[in-house]
């Protein structure tokens, strides 16, 4: 039985039969800051951070670390408790591994139409044949880590390519014994010293981003507890950390999810949740993408995220019911690559906010279904 800090089911089932590692798929990334880093987030909309916190005292970026947990459930799949040192025996392990110079080229992305017509993708340094293609694959190897507070030279991906040595990152974990994986430092090199020539696609080129793994062996009271296994992906900087883009990997494994009816579709649709979040990305946006701006900006025809335009969506006229909710379901569909369902309606509250909208549209608004 678990200690301490869970939440139980009804029947008071504290029992734990088989744990789960959280996130499923953990996001970090690379940054050349020797030493410094920052937890990513965990949260869907974590509170911004302040001006310079993301660069160290001498300008260099912070890398992103992914923070993983392992949470106990009972029987009829209730979370009990976070494991921790507290309570369990945790023996983590991951492997960081980077395929790219070896995988194929980059030519579109494959999930819009348009790749139909893209050239084909072939791999990547064709001339490198047989054996000597295993040499294109950094690998990072698998390392293990256990207890809390731990770190060093011991817990780190070392990996090559032609001889050439690759940091990946390292393993850490923080004073309760969670995990915190670490990227590469954001190093990118020729290994022929050849010159880059494609935005994508250059031959004998690699860098230090990397995926795989995150694995854990648990015991509690001597008892062994199956995990679920979780994934972790070392991407490149995010320079705009607190805009998202219009279709997250979310949405489209959930429509991926319902169409295949593994899932089921909204019901009802809710205003806050499933439509208005779309708003405030394709709004954000404009900061960053010339387009966004002239589809978002202040004084354009376009669906914004004012408290105007949420009271006008609150108490639509008749008139605005056929041609606002058609605007809606284009938005979403020609924004998103999502196709939206039609559906009856929505209900939500009048925004309630505690200042006037700025001349951005992104006013607070606080709605609900």
């Amino acid at each position: 039985m678990a200690q301490g800090g869970g939440r139980t089911d009804a029947a008071g089932d504290t029992v734990i039969v088989r744990a789960a590692i959280h996130p499923a798929i953990g996001i970090g990334r690379v940054g050349n800051s020797p030493d410094q880093f920052f937890c990513g987030p965990e949260v869907s909309y974590p509170t911004p951070r302040h001006p310079g916190f993301y660069r160290d005292a001498n300008g260099a970026l912070k890398r992103q670390a992914a923070r993983f947990r392992i949470y106990g459930y009972n029987a009829a799949g209730d979370v009990v408790a976070e494991l921790t040192t507290a309570n369990s025996s945790i023996a983590w392990s991951a492997q960081l591994r980077n395929e790219k110079a070896a995988w194929y080229e980059f030519q579109l992305a494959m999930d819009i139409p348009e790749i139909e017509h893209a050239k084909p993708a072939n791999r990547r340094n064709a001339e490198v044949k047989g054996e000597d293609r295993t040499k294109l694959m950094i690998d990072g190897d698998t390392v293990a880590i256990a207890g809390a507070s731990q770190s060093g030279p011991a817990y780190r991906f070392n990996g090559e390519i032609f001889g050439i040595p690759v940091y990946l990152g390292e393993l850490q974990t923080d004073a309760a014994g969670r995990l915190i994986v670490l990227g590469g430092q954001g190093v990118s090199a020729s290994y022929a010293e050849q010159p880059l020539k494609d935005f994508s696609n250059n031959d004998t080129w690699y860098d230090d981003t990397a995926d795989g793994p995150v694995t854990a062996l648990v015991t509690i009271d001597g008892m062994t507890v199956p995990v679920d296994p979780a994934w972790v992906v070392i991407a490149p900087p995010n320079y705009a950390p607190n805009l998202k883009t219009v279709r997250t990997m979310y949405d489209l494994l959930f429509d991926l999810f319902v169409q295949s009816g593994q899932l089921p579709a909204p019901s009802p649709v809710s205003f806050t949740r499933d439509i208005l979040p779309i708003f405030q990305r394709m709004s954000g946006l404009q900061w960053v993408n010339e387009g966004s701006t002239g589809h978002s900006a202040t004084g354009r025809r376009s669906i914004s995220t004012t408290r105007n335009s949420c009271s006008r969506y609150r108490r639509p006229t008749a008139r605005w019911k056929c041609r606002g909710r058609s605007r809606i379901r284009f938005a979403i569909s020609s924004s998103t690559g999502i196709r939206a369902r039609r559906c009856r309606g929505f209900t939500a509250t009048p925004c309630r906010s505690s200042r006037r909208p700025t001349s951005i549209k992104t006013a607070p608004c606080r709605l609900r279904s």
